[in-house]
């Protein structure tokens, strides 16, 4: 199209956006330049020009873009969502809450709505955070994953009957919502409601291979007294997730019910042990993770989030442990962006497991099974013993880990 109509500045607009979606930042940004040469007052370009200088960091020229923006067209939003943004990126969360408010003021939308969650939420203003779900939902009752973030929210504060009636507003509008089904499973049990048995099944009905939802479930069942019901779906999350401490210790209380006393010891034995302290809880920089990781999706028009978009949001955020490590590693943004364009091959994460979906394994790893039929690995010669041994041990249900010590 560029090739065709170059002095179309809505054709390097359109090219910049493309090149947006392959993570070519520098193409773009050299995209975005000819089309603001070509009509310098041209919005679309200048916005998606300060979205890539707040994501550079380079705040103080996106701020500049921002105010030529509110100057030219004050009654737009675009200006104040920009100047949000660079709030954002400095930590400026007080400022940020206000410049997305007067944008959502002037043109509401669900992703100012959630900016301005996100702005309330990082200053510690969990009330004012949910006003600003709940005004967009009042008008938007059908937004399915607004209406989570606020249930989720309302769940993280404890506010457990709110949280129990906006899962149930969700289920209304999305009654398959398994996440959704398990949390006010969990919410009715911690009320001390039988009714969350029901929502327990029908979210395992529906997602039977997902340790935490047969976990739920199977705890709940135990608590109305259906041992041995429970320990069995206990058992499966149990040998689908050994690594949630939860899962364990709901397995010991089952096993302790049923009489099972020595069992039950043995699994306590296998939980990690803290010292003082109170309960952990979700720190506010998780939730910013989490958010950065949701927006990325979306952006990528993505269903689901993933592994690469938990990256990304760590990155963006911007500190703590974990960036510190991905940088010191040399895991810039862009990397991190172009490895995985590279991984995910044009996939996009459109189901629960979105990363069985991009032949990592493929790319990664060498099939010897595969080179073997292919004819391209040499036969081996009087180990007949050695590989049997070999075969032996990998077939074993335990301790299946062979080790080959000696000159091949």
């Amino acid at each position: 199209l560029v090739e065709v109509t170059p002095k179309s500045p809505e054709a390097h607009v359109l090219l910049a956006t493309a090149q947006l979606k392959r993570n070519q930042e520098n193409a773009a940004r050299q995209s975005l330049q000819r089309a603001l040469e070509l009509k310098p007052d041209y919005p679309s370009a200048q916005v998606a020009l300060g979205h890539l200088e707040v994501k550079d960091r380079k705040f103080d020229r996106a701020m500049e873009i921002a105010r030529a923006l509110q100057e030219a067209h004050p009654g737009a939003a675009y200006g104040d969502e920009l100047e949000g943004d660079v709030h954002l990126g400095r930590e400026a969360y007080r400022e940020a809450s206000g410049s997305y408010a007067s944008a959502y003021g002037k043109s509401p939308s669900a992703a100012l709505a959630s900016k301005l969650y996100r702005a309330h939420e990082a200053n510690g203003e969990a009330e004012q955070a949910r006003q600003a779900l709940g005004k967009w939902l009042d008008e938007h009752p059908e937004d399915v994953q607004m209406r989570g973030r606020l249930a989720f929210s309302l769940q993280a504060g404890g506010e457990r009957q709110q949280a129990i009636d906006e899962y149930r507003r969700l289920l209304e509008y999305a009654p398959d919502n398994v996440t959704a089904l398990n949390n006010v499973a969990w919410l009715y049990h911690e009320s001390g409601s039988p009714e969350g048995l029901g929502y327990a099944g029908r979210a395992h009905e529906l997602a039977p291979d997902k340790p935490e939802i047969t976990d739920t479930y199977g705890w709940l069942l135990v608590q109305n007294g259906e041992i041995n019901r429970g320990l069995v779906l206990l058992q499966e999350a149990r040998v689908r997730a050994p690594h949630i401490p939860d899962i364990h210790y709901h397995m010991a209380f089952a096993l302790y019910k049923a009489g099972r006393t020595d069992e039950s010891r043995k699994e306590l034995d296998r939980l990690p042990r803290q010292e003082g302290g109170s309960s952990p809880r979700s720190s506010r920089r998780l939730g910013t993770v989490l958010g950065n990781a949701e927006e990325e999706a979306k952006k990528g028009g993505e269903e689901y989030v993933s592994t690469e978009h938990l990256l990304l949001g760590i990155l963006d955020e911007g500190q703590g442990a974990a960036f510190d490590l991905l940088r010191t590693h040399g895991a810039s943004r862009d990397a991190v962006a172009e490895a995985t364009k590279e991984v995910k091959g044009g996939q996009k994460a459109d189901n629960p497991d979105p990363e069985g979906t991009y032949a990592a394994l493929e790319k990664y790893t060498v099939d010897l099974t595969e080179r073997a039929r292919q004819g391209k690995i040499d036969p081996v010669i009087g180990r007949d013993e050695e590989i049997r041994r070999v075969m032996q041990v990998l077939t074993r249900r335990t301790k299946n880990n062979p080790v080959l010590i000696g000159a091949p």
